[in-house]
């Protein structure tokens, strides 16, 4: 899963508000050609008999920061929604 993929989820889940901007695809001064090839040994798998979904992890994660808070002067999803109904 590429960093756009998951920053994707992140904003589907969180409603579809958040705007994304992303910058160039390959990272500046990489070789478009060489000569040489790099063929590193296969490591060992590793598995763990548990098993977390990505996305279902991103939302508790992201329940559990809207629930304690997140950073200093930013209102949760929670706060906004009880400051609207109070109006």
């Amino acid at each position: 899963m590429t960093s756009r993929e998951m920053m994707t989820m992140v904003r589907e889940i969180m409603g579809g508000d958040i705007e994304l901007k992303f910058g160039a695809t390959s990272p500046p001064g990489h070789y478009v050609q060489t000569p040489y090839n790099y063929t590193p040994k296969l490591g060992r798998r590793l598995t763990r008999n548990t098993y977390i979904d990505l996305g279902l992890g991103l939302l508790d994660y992201l329940q559990q920061i809207d629930h304690v808070g997140g950073q200093p002067g930013v209102k949760s999803q929670s706060e906004a929604k009880s400051e609207k109904t109070k109006s």
